[in-house]
């Protein structure tokens, strides 16, 4: 009961939290500014280009994955239908051969997959990265729930 009560607290201390610190707009000092009326210039952050931001990479996240699953499933089926296929073979060497052969086209295909999904997280991060200090956003150090101050 105690911990439910604990639970139930933080996280609503953390929603409320959350909602005023995402409402909120700040501001940002120019870059490359030198003397001290231009360093004071305040740059304020655009909240709908920052969900853009997100919602560009979330979309191109989303479609790697669903295609990094799709070519896993293939994958999948295709090493069931040639191992079935393998087990009607008359000898036991052509068996284990046609077998081994499956396995080694899964694993190249799985990798594939995997080395694709990569590729397109390597070439998200970056981009939106630019979008967000395109949007006057600065780059905080990552940092846990817990970390931040909330």
């Amino acid at each position: 009961m105690k911990k439910t009560i604990t639970t139930l607290g933080l996280a609503i201390l953390i929603g409320s939290s959350f909602g005023s610190a995402f409402a909120q707009t700040t501001t940002t000092p120019t870059p490359g500014s030198n003397n001290r009326e231009t360093r004071n210039q305040m740059k304020k952050v655009d909240p709908v280009c920052l969900q853009n931001a997100v919602e560009k990479r979330e979309t191109s996240l989303i479609s790697a994955l669903t295609a990094q699953h799709g070519a896993v499933i293939t994958a999948h089926t295709v090493r069931k239908d040639s191992v079935k296929a393998a087990l009607l073979l008359p000898t036991k060497k052509e068996v284990n051969d046609a077998r081994n052969l499956a396995n080694k086209n899964f694993e190249t295909s799985v990798k594939k997959a995997k080395s694709e999904m990569k590729t397109v997280r390597e070439a998200v991060w970056p981009t939106f990265r630019a979008d967000m200090k395109a949007c006057g956003h600065i780059e905080m150090e990552r940092a846990t729930v817990t970390e931040m101050s909330l």
